[in-house]
C-alpha cells in the first residue's frame, strides 16, 4: 500500500464536529496528536486496523511549507490557508515526521516493529567444509596441555554461583545468565546476569556478593543478552537478540534500542568482541549444536557468512583485549577442559589450554587491572 494524499478545505465548527464524531467511530484505536498554536499547524494520527491515517490542518491565514518522512520517503506538503491534508499510511509504518521547511520537527511518532520469525530450517544431512577459519581436533587423542594461563571464570546458572579464579561468591538467582563486562569503563570486567524471564538486566561493579550497582528492564521474555562497546566510549553496555536481529543500547539503562543489527543463524547464541582493536565490538553468533561461528561487521558493511569452528558441543566465549589491543575469541570444550584460543579475525588457533572442568558454564573476561 502506498500513501494516499487527499487535500481539503477546512469546514466550519458544526461540520467540522460531525465529521470528527463520524471518523471516531471507525477507527476505535487511540489517536497521537500533536497542536502547536503559534505555527498554526495540527498533526494527528488515527489508528485502524489495516492502516494508519496521517491529519495536518493549517489553521492559519498563511500557506505553508512542511516535509513529510513515512515509508522510507520524504514528501514536500504545502498546504494553504485553513487547509486540511488526509493521508492514509500503510498499517505497518513504523515512523511518521513532520518537518518545517527550516528543518525543525513539528511532530514525530516511533515505534519497533516486532520481528518477523525465523525462518524454519531444513534438517542438516551434511557437513560442506568450512567458508571461513579452521577445524579444531575432533576425536584426536589428547596430548598434554598447559594449564590455563588465561583467567578462567565460570558460572552455575543452577545456584548462582560464580567462580572467578580462587574466588566464590553468589550473584544472581537460579536460572539467570551470566554476563562479564566492564560496565563502568575502568578497564575490569564484573559480574551481571540477565533475567530472561521477564527481561530482567543486573549489573555490579565489583566481583563480589552484594547488591546489584544498576537494575533495569531490556527486552522481551525470552531474549539472549550480549553486551560490549558499541560506540567506542570505552563503557560495556547491554543488548539483546531476538529472532536474526540484535537490539543494542549505549547506556545500562531502561530505554529503546540506539542500534539495530541483523545477523542471523539458527541455534545462534549472541556474543561480541573487538576483533581489529579499533574500539568498538562487533556482535557474532554461534551454534554450539553444529559448531557453526557467524561474525558480525560493522553497520552497513556485510556480515561474514558462517563457519565451521571446532566440534558440536563446544561454547564460545570472549577475552578482552587489554590496552587498545584487539579480543580474543575463545573456544571451550567442557568435555575435556581445553581451551581453544583464536584470532577474531582468521580464525586460526593461536595458543591451547586446559582448564578445571566443574560442569559450570564458562565465562570470558578481564577481571584484574
Amino acid at each position: 500500500m502506498t500513501p494516499e494524499f487527499r487535500y481539503t478545505q477546512m469546514v466550519r465548527w458544526p461540520l467540522r464536529l460531525i465529521v470528527g464524531l463520524v471518523a471516531i467511530s471507525v477507527f476505535s484505536a487511540p489517536a497521537l496528536a500533536d497542536d502547536d498554536p503559534t505555527d498554526g499547524v495540527s498533526v494527528s494520527l488515527r489508528f485502524g486496523r489495516d492502516r494508519i491515517e496521517l491529519f495536518i490542518i493549517n489553521h492559519g491565514d498563511d500557506s505553508q511549507d512542511l516535509t513529510l518522512l513515512a515509508v522510507g520517503v520524504a514528501r514536500a506538503v504545502q498546504l494553504g490557508p485553513e487547509q486540511r491534508l488526509e493521508i492514509a499510511l500503510p498499517a505497518e509504518t513504523t515512523s511518521v515526521e513532520v518537518h518545517t521547511r527550516a528543518g525543525r520537527i513539528l511532530f514525530a511518532w516511533h515505534r519497533t516493529p516486532t520481528p518477523p520469525p525465523p525462518p524454519s530450517q531444513p534438517p542438516v544431512e551434511t557437513r560442506p567444509p568450512p567458508s571461513r577459519g579452521v577445524a579444531l581436533p575432533v576425536n584426536q587423542r589428547l596430548q598434554p596441555l598447559p594449564v590455563a594461563r588465561v583467567q578462567a571464570i565460570s558460572h552455575d546458572p543452577k545456584s548462582g554461583l560464580w567462580q572467578l579464579e580462587e574466588r566464590q561468591f553468589f550473584f544472581g538467582d537460579a536460572g539467570d545468565f551470566g554476563m562479564l563486562c566492564d560496565w563502568d569503563g575502568n578497564g575490569i570486567d564484573t559480574v551481571g546476569v540477565f533475567r530472561p524471564g521477564d527481561g530482567l538486566f543486573y549489573l555490579r561493579n565489583s566481583n563480589d556478593q552484594g547488591p546489584a550497582d544498576h537494575s533495569f528492564y531490556f527486552g522481551n521474555s525470552g531474549d539472549l543478552p550480549v553486551c560490549g562497546d558499541w560506540d567506542g566510549d570505552g563503557v560495556d553496555t547491554i543488548g539483546v537478540y531476538r529472532s536474526g536481529s540484535f537490539f543494542l543500547r549505549n547506556h545500562n539503562s531502561q530505554g529503546n534500542a540506539d542500534l539495530r543489527l541483523a545477523l542471523d543463524l539458527a541455534g545462534g547464541t549472541p556474543f561480541a568482541g573487538d576483533w581489529d582493536g579499533d574500539g568498538f565490538d562487533t556482535v557474532a553468533l554461534h551454534d554450539p549444536q553444529l559448531g557453526l561461528v557467524r561474525l558480525g561487521t560493522n553497520p552497513g558493511e556485510t556480515p561474514h557468512p558462517p563457519a565451521y569452528l571446532g566440534q558440536p558441543g563446544d561454547v564460545a566465549m570472549v577475552s578482552n583485549g587489554v590496552g587498545g589491543s584487539a579480543d580474543s575469541l575463545w573456544l571451550y570444550r567442557p568435555q575435556t577442559g581445553e581451551l581453544f584460543v583464536i584470532d577474531g579475525s582468521s580464525l586460526d588457533v593461536n595458543q591451547t589450554y586446559r582448564v578445571p572442568v566443574n560442569g559450570w558454564r564458562m565465562v570470558g573476561g578481564h577481571i584484574t587491572g
